[in-house]
Protein backbone atom coordinates (compact mmCIF):
# COMPACT_ATOMS: atom_id res chain seq x y z
CA UNK A 1 0.00 0.00 0.00
CA UNK A 2 1.45 3.33 -0.97
CA UNK A 3 1.57 6.15 1.54
CA UNK A 4 -0.99 8.89 1.05
CA UNK A 5 -0.57 12.08 3.04
CA UNK A 6 -3.23 14.38 4.46
CA UNK A 7 -2.33 16.92 1.77
CA UNK A 8 -2.70 14.25 -0.94
CA UNK A 9 -6.18 13.41 0.30
CA UNK A 10 -7.17 17.06 0.15
CA UNK A 11 -5.42 18.05 -3.09
CA UNK A 12 -5.59 14.90 -5.23
CA UNK A 13 -8.84 13.40 -3.97
CA UNK A 14 -10.67 16.54 -2.85
CA UNK A 15 -11.56 15.23 0.62
CA UNK A 16 -12.49 17.62 3.39
CA UNK A 17 -10.87 17.55 6.83
CA UNK A 18 -14.06 15.94 8.18
CA UNK A 19 -13.93 13.14 5.59
CA UNK A 20 -10.26 12.55 6.30
CA UNK A 21 -11.00 12.39 10.03
CA UNK A 22 -13.76 9.82 9.41
CA UNK A 23 -11.43 7.65 7.31
CA UNK A 24 -8.74 7.93 9.96
CA UNK A 25 -11.14 6.86 12.71
CA UNK A 26 -12.21 3.78 10.75
CA UNK A 27 -8.59 2.88 10.02
CA UNK A 28 -7.66 3.24 13.69
CA UNK A 29 -10.49 0.90 14.69
CA UNK A 30 -9.34 -1.73 12.19
CA UNK A 31 -5.70 -1.47 13.28
CA UNK A 32 -6.69 -1.63 16.96
CA UNK A 33 -8.65 -4.83 16.39
CA UNK A 34 -5.71 -6.24 14.45
CA UNK A 35 -3.32 -5.48 17.32
CA UNK A 36 -5.60 -7.43 19.63
CA UNK A 37 -5.70 -10.42 17.27
CA UNK A 38 -1.92 -10.33 16.76
CA UNK A 39 -1.35 -10.21 20.51
CA UNK A 40 -3.69 -13.16 21.05
CA UNK A 41 -1.98 -15.14 18.30
CA UNK A 42 1.47 -14.47 19.69
CA UNK A 43 0.43 -15.47 23.21
CA UNK A 44 -1.19 -18.77 22.16
CA UNK A 45 0.97 -21.35 23.89
CA UNK A 46 -0.75 -24.21 22.08
CA UNK A 47 0.92 -23.18 18.82
CA UNK A 48 4.57 -23.41 17.83
CA UNK A 49 6.60 -20.21 17.50
CA UNK A 50 6.40 -20.47 13.73
CA UNK A 51 2.63 -21.01 13.77
CA UNK A 52 2.15 -18.01 16.06
CA UNK A 53 4.25 -15.78 13.83
CA UNK A 54 2.50 -16.98 10.67
CA UNK A 55 -0.91 -16.34 12.20
CA UNK A 56 0.11 -12.86 13.37
CA UNK A 57 1.45 -12.03 9.90
CA UNK A 58 -1.76 -13.28 8.32
CA UNK A 59 -3.79 -10.95 10.58
CA UNK A 60 -1.58 -8.02 9.59
CA UNK A 61 -1.93 -8.86 5.90
CA UNK A 62 -5.72 -9.10 6.19
CA UNK A 63 -5.78 -5.73 7.96
CA UNK A 64 -3.73 -4.05 5.24
CA UNK A 65 -6.01 -5.48 2.57
CA UNK A 66 -9.06 -4.27 4.49
CA UNK A 67 -7.60 -0.76 4.82
CA UNK A 68 -7.03 -0.65 1.06
CA UNK A 69 -10.53 -1.91 0.34
CA UNK A 70 -12.05 0.60 2.79
CA UNK A 71 -10.15 3.44 1.11
CA UNK A 72 -11.29 2.34 -2.35
CA UNK A 73 -14.90 2.09 -1.13
CA UNK A 74 -14.70 5.50 0.52
CA UNK A 75 -13.35 7.00 -2.68
CA UNK A 76 -16.08 5.41 -4.80
CA UNK A 77 -18.75 6.77 -2.44
CA UNK A 78 -17.34 10.30 -2.25
CA UNK A 79 -15.76 10.98 -5.63
CA UNK A 80 -17.79 11.36 -8.78
CA UNK A 81 -16.80 8.82 -11.47
CA UNK A 82 -15.86 11.57 -13.93
CA UNK A 83 -13.39 12.98 -11.38
CA UNK A 84 -11.43 9.71 -11.21
CA UNK A 85 -8.47 9.52 -13.66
Amino acid sequence: METISHDDLKEQYGFTDEQIWEMDQEAQKAVGKTFQMVHTALMDQEQTHEERCNLALMFINVCMEQLEKNFENYCSQNIEPEEIN
